[in-house]
């Protein structure tokens, strides 16, 4: 019976998540349809429509991302790899991105490889998602630092901002699906879905994820896999 409740909650979030695009997209292609766009204002108009649809195609894939890695028949495709490298790239694939936000972004990582057993393609999209947030969902003069070592039989990756703090409030479902800050819900496309992906493919490698406010002006999200 929870199931089902959190089944509905997701799907009637979801619904409402896409209902603010759609209606973006209806109202901006009618008033091209209708002429009362001008020439000038025509492109503008269709990169609206394009973001809009992109927002909305992230948004289903996110979904059908989190339904199935939420399927009980699902399995990770298991096999020994590269983490520390894994890292790397997905790192670099943001570089770009934090320059045109204006994030500092600085990192920490082992010249050596650091082999696990996984599945890389899931853990990609941890790594993707919590390096695009501290990205996508700071403030420009954000600095940003990210470190990758082991320690025992763990690799541990880390990654600290000086950032928008988290509130109280919110840290305590931050895990949760559809659970995100107004502005990153409303303003920067933000899908409440990311870090409750990332915790069940980390929780599904025998891992942990969790947040850390570090003092008043920092916090940190950390990934822990057994090697």
């Amino acid at each position: 019976a929870s199931y089902e409740k959190e089944q509905q909650l997701l799907f009637a979030n979801m619904a409402h998540d896409l209902r603010t695009p759609i209606t973006t997209i209806q109202g901006s292609a009618k008033a091209v349809a209708d002429g009362l766009v001008s020439k000038d204002k025509l492109n503008q108009t269709m990169e609206t429509i394009i973001t809009k649809t992109e927002h909305m195609n992230e948004l289903v894939n996110r979904l059908l991302i989190f339904s199935k890695l939420e399927s009980p028949d699902y399995q990770l495709h298991i096999q020994k790899f590269d983490l520390s490298e894994l890292i790397r790239e997905a790192l670099l694939d943001q570089l770009d991105t934090a320059e045109k936000n204006q994030i500092e972004l600085t990192f920490d990582l082992p010249d050596t490889p650091i082999e696990i057993s996984g599945d890389s393609v899931e853990l990609r999209r941890v790594f993707d998602n919590l390096i695009g947030n501290s990205i996508q969902h700071n403030p420009p003069e954000t600095a940003a630092h990210i470190r990758f070592y082991t320690h025992d039989d763990q690799a541990i990756f880390e990654i600290k901002d000086d950032g928008d703090l988290i509130s109280k409030e919110l840290q305590e479902h931050l895990f949760e699906p559809f659970v995100s800050g107004d502005s990153s819900r409303t303003t920067k496309n933000g899908s409440g879905l990311g870090l409750a992906i990332s915790k069940k493919i980390v929780e599904k490698h025998g891992g942990k994820i969790a947040f850390v406010e570090v003092n008043d002006q920092e916090k940190m999200f950390q990934v822990f896999l057994f090697l």
